[in-house]
């Protein structure tokens, strides 16, 4: 059973659209290689 997480992405420009959030599919891609289950991703 894998230790499972949630990312939390913050900022007025990705909240609202603006921006896309890459980062996160950047780290969930991180976190899945190092054993983590990514069971979440709120703005």
């Amino acid at each position: 059973m894998n230790p499972k997480l949630e990312i939390f992405s913050q900022g007025e420009e990705v909240v609202t659209g603006q921006t896309v959030d890459t980062n996160a599919a950047w780290l969930s891609q991180q976190a899945v290689a190092m054993g983590f289950e990514v069971a979440r991703h709120t703005l």
